[in-house]
């Protein structure tokens, strides 16, 4: 994949952004330093939108080492099947946010039938996310054991992140936007603030406090998604194009 890729850009597309003898020639320490400080403002917080929602997902698989075995072995059917379910709105996401990026520093009104594509996608995806994984649920979690109280327990778990998978999908392309929009840092304080204030904190009082174990945990996190989704719809919806577009100009 890798020397694919690298033959991609040297040898089809992509060599005219590599540098050239003359460029380098004619870099500046205050251009290096110019050039790094934007990279690591809009780097920074977009790492951290990724890895607080990776975190707060494998801190439930942590957590659930506390519970009896049959719990813990349905918790990795799930947490297999949830991955898996990441994946078609997340590269959807990679290329709303790419697409947004082109049309904000491309400085066009051409952002409102690119934002109604996206809604549509947000909601075609959430309706086939939740479809699979709650009508399919019983077939699916068959073809990783074939133990009844495993099955029972994932089968439970299923449709608690179906309900979840709805929303997420419209958290995960709303996020692509806010990067898209080079709002990392709105997005990383509310992902920060909705999983670790709002949805990790439930995990605990549902778990161990309410003894739901492993559905406590699941619910809570569901919780912390459902709130992240709806802060970040209604920010997007908000969203003041013509000041975004003269905050890229600036980074430019």
């Amino acid at each position: 994949m890798t020397i694919a890729l690298v033959s991609y850009m040297f040898f089809v597309d992509g060599y005219q952004c590599l540098p050239t003898i003359e460029g380098i020639k004619a870099w500046t320490v205050k251009s290096f330093v110019k050039s790094s400080f934007v990279f690591f403002q809009l780097g920074v917080p977009g790492v951290i939108m990724i890895l607080s929602e990776a975190f707060a997902f494998q801190i439930i698989t942590f957590l659930s080492t506390s519970f009896p075995k049959s719990q813990l072995a349905a918790q990795s059917i799930i947490s297999t099947l949830a991955s898996l379910a990441f994946q078609p709105p997340f590269a959807v996401g990679i290329c709303c946010s790419t697409r947004i990026a082109n049309i904000i520093g491309a400085k066009s009104e051409n952002y409102k039938p690119a934002m109604k594509a996206i809604y549509i996608l947000m909601i075609g995806l959430s309706i086939f996310n939740f479809s699979w994984f709650f009508f399919l649920r019983n077939r699916i979690t068959s073809l990783f054991t074939n133990d009844p109280e495993i099955l029972d327990i994932a089968q439970r778990l299923a449709i608690i992140i179906a309900i979840n998978q709805f929303l997420d999908c419209f958290n995960i392309l709303c996020a692509a936007v806010l990067r898209g929009q080079g709002r990392q840092r709105i997005g990383s304080l509310l992902s920060l603030t909705t999983y670790y204030l709002i949805g990790i904190p439930l995990e605990l009082f549902f778990a161990f406090k309410l003894d739901w174990k492993i559905y406590g945990l699941w619910i809570g996190l569901a919780i912390g998604v459902n709130f992240l989704s709806l802060l970040e719809m209604v920010i997007v919806n908000h969203s003041n194009w013509n000041n975004i577009i003269k905050e890229s100009r600036k980074r430019s």
